[in-house]
């Protein structure tokens, strides 16, 4: 009762009365700002609007739109690659991780969007620790459905937010500042276009083990969950940590007044 409970609150696909979670398909240029955001609280308001904020329970559907042809890029494949190439690290030569938070440039606005990127890191976290927990039998089946419905609703509907802002305006305003790294924005879409793909299939995995939490084959699903937060943390953290080294450099350096 408790678990049928939680699923609807998510309102997930309904088996039957439950609705499953799903992604809507993420178009770059369907919700482009005409203007950035006069200052950090409208920002902030926009980044609401669109990662759901304000209206958390969006309906979604799960499609893994093929990346663009944008430019020749080789060795930046998200799945293989260990770094940014040397040439789109210029700016973080010029300002290292270690002098971020005492440079005078330091925002508000930058310690927000890092601090986004802690939450997912910490919520893949949580998650990989809750499914080892369920496959030692430390937790009840019943109680990892219900941090797992609770935890992964969240990550899937705010990653998919924090996507759609940044491809909307966030990147389109900042790879004109700098052509030097400029490069690196298509990079970073393209591990937009590779993280759906993960995301639709961790979703897939994530409602397999809320149905099947009474059945035979719970601690299999559970073990192919494991699998694939495993998976997702190592893409999503290299997409992170390397968005950051390309991204607040520029934001310390240029200082663009309406994101200041």
């Amino acid at each position: 009762m408790l678990l049928l409970a939680t699923l609807k609150t998510l309102q997930l696909w309904q088996i039957p009365k439950v609705r499953q979670w799903s992604l809507r398909p993420r178009d770059r240029h369907a919700r482009r700002y005409p203007t950035p955001p006069r200052d950090e609280s409208e920002s902030v308001r926009q980044y609401a609007r669109i990662s759901g904020w304000q209206g958390a329970k969006q309906s979604l559907s799960v499609v893994a739109t093929p990346a663009k042809k944008d430019h020749p890029l080789t060795g930046t494949d998200l799945h293989t690659r260990t770094d940014l190439p040397e040439a789109l690290r210029v700016l973080l030569k010029e300002l290292p991780r270690s002098g971020w938070d005492s440079h005078p440039k330091y925002s508000g606005l930058i310690r927000f969007w890092l601090d986004r990127h802690m939450m997912f890191r910490s919520l893949l976290e949580r998650m990989g620790t809750d499914v080892e927990h369920v496959l030692d039998k430390s937790i009840a089946p019943a109680e990892y459905a219900r941090r797992l419905s609770r935890l992964g609703g969240t990550f899937i509907n705010e990653l998919h937010g924090h996507h759609q802002i940044e491809d909307a305006h966030y990147f389109p305003f900042l790879e004109k500042l700098d052509t030097r790294v400029s490069r690196g924005f298509v990079i970073l879409d393209k591990d937009h276009h590779a993280l759906d793909a993960v995301l639709a299939r961790f979703t897939g995995r994530a409602n397999d083990v809320l149905q099947g939490v009474r059945g035979k084959r719970f601690i299999d699903l559970s073990a192919a969950m494991k699998s694939e937060i495993d998976e997702f943390e190592t893409l999503l953290n290299r997409h992170l940590t390397d968005e950051e080294d390309l991204i607040v450099p520029v934001l310390l350096k240029y200082a663009p007044p309406s994101l200041s």
